[in-house]
């Protein structure tokens, strides 16, 4: 039986450089949500549980994420103050407490994220001698029109 994993998402983020009133990950490409785009990169893990770190009055960002697949556990946490990655990271603490096994992060706004790629972080954080912390990454070719 694979190790249990739970998953903390990241989705907290205002649409403000996108110029748009719309949380950032209900900004649909290829036709879905970037948050549905994250949930279905994470169904194949079978996370027993999802937090999904939001702000206040995201309910939509909450129903768009369990539309997204149905049948997995997401609980949302609310971020009241967004005071950056590490402080969403740590909203969610209580929804994971006492779990036993692996706890991916990841974001809520990055569809491109393939199942495979998050499998192959858990199973390297697994390996025998594996690190107590993964971190996957990218180096694009040209990072100035990346995020901020």
């Amino acid at each position: 039986m694979p190790a249990a994993t739970a998953a903390i998402v990241l989705a907290a983020g205002l649409g403000t450089r996108m110029a748009s009133d719309r949380p950032k990950v209900l900004h649909a490409v290829a036709g879905r949500a970037l948050v549905a785009h994250a949930i279905a990169a994470l169904a194949p893990l079978r996370p027993r549980k999802i937090a999904l770190v939001i702000g206040p009055d995201m309910d939509a960002v909450v129903a768009a994420a369990r539309a997204a697949v149905p049948k997995l556990d997401i609980v949302p946490v609310i971020q009241r103050e967004r005071r950056g990655t590490g402080h969403a990271v740590l909203q969610a603490k209580a929804a994971v407490r006492g779990f036993k096994g692996d706890v991916l992060v990841t974001y809520g706004d990055v569809p491109l994220v393939r199942s495979a790629t998050l499998a192959r972080a858990l199973d390297a954080r697994r390996a025998k001698g594996g690190p107590a912390v993964g971190v996957v990454g990218m180096r694009p070719a040209d990072p100035g029109p990346y995020g901020r």
